[in-house]
């Protein structure tokens, strides 16, 4: 952590610009638990940056609530919101899934988050029975911090300390950017196309964003987090799935003679809020989700089918199941407040500044 430490003190010091995207990558707790010191210099940083007008974004993970993470890489058995994103002198930046209609405009979006399970093999695709429930693949970042009481430019936010994100643009890899690939700058090798994601896509789409900000106001707006709060409704897409939107989801039937045939509904193949958690087999022999005690529930989640064409294989992907965390009305701790609105954002800024 030390370089990347330094590298932002010499760009806030030098002023090298006003606008800084990082992505830490390592749960709160992590460094809570092991290395308290790093948490500090992270925040004075970050809090130096602020004060000279500097607004820094920050990703809040690719792991959901870090349960995993935490478990599985320091033997930390707790969720955790991201660090440096908990910082109450950065914004933090959550993710969405992004869809477009057929003429490439925006049709709609859910909070980044991603469970799915295997329905059928192989060509020539008999069915897999019982399904094979992958549970959480992957989603944004966000919930509470355990060490930075909530901002003032909070107070609307559930809780008493400081709530990720704050806001969030896409960053689902099934959605993501395409990008062209080259690989040594060499005039006549080889190229290629690939997509990205995660949050380390979203937050520099939103320092994009944030310096066109700058720009069109013609000059340095500073930390962003505490103007989001102030923005009219109109300002931010608020990020939750409605009807028509979930109607195709999808579901199904399993005829296995000589079992009954078995209606399986949206929620069950998608599981929200029953991410991480493990599956049984009920009498029948069929393939349940044991519910978590503690799950939270989403109905904002869009599901469909996917075949690869590597494997043939058939799976349901659902997008919007993101861990123990939920995107609801509202602020959500996963996507925040939700996406900017474009040039009604712009526009909603200089308003909120011309009428301090």
């Amino acid at each position: 952590m030390q370089n990347l430490d330094i590298a932002n003190l010499f760009a806030i010091e030098n002023g090298l610009g006003n606008v800084i995207s990082n992505s830490f990558g390592i749960p709160e707790i992590a460094l809570v638990e092991l290395l308290p010191s790093e948490l500090t210099v992270e925040n004075l940083i970050s809090e130096i940056g602020a004060a000279v007008g500097i607004s820094q974004q920050v990703s809040t993970g690719d792991s959901g609530d870090n349960l995993a993470v935490d478990n599985r890489s320091f033997g930390i058995n707790s969720i955790s919101a991201g660090a440096n994103a908990d910082s109450p002198f950065v914004t933090a930046i959550g993710g969405t899934s992004t869809f477009l209609d057929p003429n490439n405009n925006f049709k709609l979006q859910t909070g980044w988050g991603m469970n799915f399970v295997r329905i059928a093999e192989p060509n020539p695709n008999p069915p897999t029975i019982p399904q094979l429930f992958f549970g959480f693949q992957g989603g944004a970042g966000g919930g509470p911090s355990v060490v930075y009481l909530k901002p003032k430019y909070q107070k609307g936010v559930p809780g008493g300390f400081r709530q990720t994100p704050d806001i969030s643009m896409n960053a689902d890899p099934e959605t993501g950017c395409e990008i062209i690939v080259t690989p040594d700058s060499v005039p006549g090798h080889c190229k290629s196309v690939a997509v990205f994601g995660g949050t380390s896509l979203s937050a520099p789409m939103f320092s994009g964003f944030w310096a066109i900000a700058d720009q069109a106001l013609g000059g340095t707006l500073g930390e962003a987090a505490p103007l989001l709060y102030e923005l009219e409704p109109t300002a931010i897409n608020d990020v939750d799935l409605k009807p028509p939107d979930t109607t195709l989801n999808v579901t199904g039937v399993i005829t296995n003679p000589p079992a009954a045939p078995t209606f399986e509904s949206a929620d069950f193949l998608a599981q929200p809020g029953n991410e991480g958690c493990t599956t049984a087999l009920d009498a029948t022999g069929h393939q349940v989700p044991i519910t978590c005690p503690d799950a939270k529930t989403t109905k904002s989640y869009l599901s469909t089918l996917f075949q690869s064409s590597s494997s043939t294989r058939w799976d349901v992907f659902t997008f919007g199941t993101d861990s123990s965390l939920s995107t609801n009305p509202g602020w959500d701790n996963v996507t925040g407040l939700g996406t900017p609105n474009g040039g009604t954002f712009i526009d909603a800024i200089k308003k909120v500044l011309s009428h301090p």
